[in-house]
């Protein structure tokens, strides 16, 4: 079996080395030079976007996974590479909940109304609309937010980069770990639906600053300081992420694609991070 991933991040090199691990050959993108070398040596073939041998390589590969980002509203792999995926039995998606906006607290399913407020998550509509007016067999994947090895709350305290807590009564945010998303992956890929739409979260959306109390408790850290929303010192990005109020429904995951998720909520997930 085959796989090209485009754009070999952190949730692509997650995917890949589990099929390596399996058996598959996976083929991937970056756009850093420097990164060849490296995801060569685990044991990817890795190419530039551009490198221009890619078209003929596309033709070979039964699967795709598109994890790059809409470039000023057009999804880079579409405009480039569309007419070389003909032959594919499945393309996955890798999508964003930030596409639903702000539902002030309320749960979202993959039927709900859709009205981005962000810049991402307007792209990300954009390009949703983009792969799904297309004939091929395009699986949509709207993640939640991203945690796992390396790439966590325990992360960010170790390295003294969360200063503050900030206060946002009512807010809710939804999660998924890093392996959910791979055994999500990799049920679909074994039961290919075209044009479907699956989030991807855990069962436990929650605010923020719970997020940090909790590792912090693990840690046996001092909490940092609680601060109103209003008076938070936080980055145009940061001020961004606080925009959307939702919880995430991940019902369709489980039974259409058959998952139970291994870490179902935040505590399990973080303090198998721990282990």
């Amino acid at each position: 079996m085959k796989i090209f991933i485009f754009g070999l991040g952190y949730v692509g090199q997650a995917l890949g080395l589990s099929l390596l691990a399996d058996g598959w050959q996976v083929s991937g993108t970056t756009r850093d030079p420097e990164k060849i070398v490296i995801l060569n040596k685990q044991g990817f073939n890795t190419y530039l976007f551009s490198d221009p041998s890619i078209p003929g390589i596309l033709k070979n590969y039964s699967h795709v996974l598109i994890s790059i980002p809409p470039e000023l509203g057009n999804d880079p792999v579409l405009l480039n590479y569309a007419s070389f995926l003909k032959k594919t039995s499945w393309i996955g998606y890798l999508s964003a909940t930030s596409v639903y906006g702000d539902h002030q607290g309320q749960w979202v399913d993959e039927t709900s109304l859709l009205h981005p407020q962000t810049i991402s998550g307007i792209q990300r509509m954009k390009a949703e609309e983009q792969w799904l007016s297309t004939d091929l067999p395009v699986h949509i994947f709207r993640l939640s937010g991203v945690y796992g090895p390396g790439r966590s709350t325990i992360d960010s305290l170790k390295r003294n980069e969360i200063h503050q807590r900030v206060d946002t009564p009512g807010h809710f945010f939804s999660r998924i770990h890093i392996e959910d998303i791979c055994q999500v992956l990799r049920a679909s890929m074994n039961n290919p639906t075209p044009r479907e739409i699956y989030n991807l979260a855990d069962d436990w959306p929650a605010p923020t600053r719970e997020i940090i109390e909790y590792v912090c408790g693990l840690l046996k850290l001092p909490l940092p300081p609680l601060v109103p929303f209003e008076l938070a010192d936080l980055t145009p990005r940061a001020r961004e992420f606080y925009q959307d109020n939702k919880r995430v429904d991940n019902f369709k995951i489980k039974a259409e694609l058959n998952v139970k998720l291994k870490f179902p909520t935040y505590r399990s997930g973080l303090k198998k991070l721990l282990i």
